[in-house]
């Protein structure tokens, strides 16, 4: 269950957010969960690599972890 909440966030997050553009790169995407009740708490990590272009090659510049905290509630429960 955990494995397909992952794989549909991303997906989901993909079809707003392009996750690798010539100035970004995300990668490394996972979620923790916790259980509260019938909510569900998550915290996607993932880390972000922003690049810069110098006489047109593309580099790396900075390289961050982010994190992004949500809920839902679930279906099913108490």
């Amino acid at each position: 269950y955990r494995r397909k909440l992952t794989n549909t966030y991303i997906n989901d997050i993909s079809n707003v957010v392009p996750l690798d553009t010539d100035k970004y790169k995300v990668d490394s995407i996972e979620l923790i969960f916790n259980c509260e009740g019938r909510k569900i708490r998550y915290t996607c990590v993932c880390d972000v690599t922003y690049y810069v272009t110098i006489l047109g090659i593309n580099l790396p510049a900075v390289a961050r972890s982010v994190q992004v905290e949500g809920s839902h509630t679930a279906k099913y429960g108490r």
